[in-house]
């Protein structure tokens, strides 16, 4: 940590005495910004010092930005030192379905995985210095040279705030796996615990690993959605009452199910917020000697729960 402002500008100055040498091969300079400061070609503890090359001068500073902005992201990644694993247990105890996750994340050399990169700008460089050069008679081409202060309290603020940001989302992704639904009172609350996941999901980079333990854990999701039923509370020639159960809690639904018969007439759903209704006619195509029946079927998270109540 003591050479790194060393380390850094001295790669920078490497980078910058490469095109300097290049002008000596007959490139012309024809226009510049300003006295060539002498930081250009000297070292400076806490400083980077970068360029880019372009056809206009605005892509010749992006470029000069992206390599202090990847300098900086590969510091960060450096200093972290992350471990390169990640992986899931699963385990069956007792029937019921249990998600552990053990999280060692692996740190890549990426600008994307830092978000506060985005504080990094042209404008609070301390200094620049552009010069525009002749290649040949019809052609033209800018070096943009950036003098940015990147101090040792800066990259420990960055490393802080990258691991600070990290055990954020590994203690979220660990909410999630840990969640085995039975607090819930209404399946839409379960439904909207998987759109947030999802949502989570979504949010984290393409590369990032542990987007894969987010579809683990949603299958686990889909797991309880297999396992709530619709239960009988009465059921008469007049109407069922039943609800649908996770386990052996009794669950709300604001959704409508589908409903079949063979001979009921006149079917009415309610809902009364803790119990489901069905109302009907039984007396006018219904026969005594026969089985008859109505089924209601729902839709949860997509998968389809639903249960056949014989009226008698």
């Amino acid at each position: 940590m003591k050479r790194i402002g060393k380390y850094l500008l001295a790669i920078g100055l490497a980078m910058l005495l490469m095109p300097s040498m290049a002008c000596a091969g007959g490139e012309k300079v024809v226009d510049k910004s300003g006295k060539e400061p002498k930081w250009l070609n000297g070292m400076q503890e806490d400083y980077l010092i970068y360029s880019g090359e372009a056809q206009t001068i605005e892509d010749a500073r992006d470029k000069a930005m992206m390599a202090i902005k990847a300098e900086i992201a590969s510091s960060v990644a450096t200093n972290v030192k992350s471990s390169a694993s990640h992986y899931v247990n699963e385990s069956e105890d007792n029937g019921k379905f249990d998600l552990k996750a053990v999280f060692m994340k692996q740190i890549e050399t990426k600008t994307a995985n830092i978000p506060y990169l985005n504080e990094i700008s042209a404008n609070k460089a301390e200094d620049y210095y552009w010069e525009k050069i002749k290649v040949n008679k019809n052609e033209f081409k800018y070096r943009y040279h950036i003098k940015y202060r990147f101090t040792k309290l800066d990259l420990m603020r960055m490393v802080d705030e990258f691991k600070s940001n990290e055990a954020k989302i590994n203690k979220k992704l660990q909410e999630f796996a840990d969640d085995d639904f039975k607090s819930y009172k209404s399946v839409e609350d379960m439904e909207k615990r998987v759109t947030a996941l999802k949502t989570f999901q979504e949010s984290l980079m393409q590369e990032d690993d542990r987007r894969k333990t987010c579809a683990t854990v949603l299958d686990a999701y889909r797991k309880y959605f297999t396992q709530i039923s619709i239960r009988p509370i009465e059921i008469s020639k007049e109407e069922a009452v039943f609800a649908p159960y996770y386990g052996e809690n009794q669950l709300t639904t604001q959704k409508k199910p589908q409903m079949k018969t063979n001979c009921l007439t006149e079917l009415q759903y309610f809902s009364d917020g803790d119990k489901c209704k069905v109302t009907y006619d039984y007396n006018t195509a219904c026969y005594p000697d026969e089985q008859n029946w109505l089924e209601v079927i729902y839709t949860f998270s997509g998968k389809k729960v639903s249960n056949k109540f014989f009226i008698k």
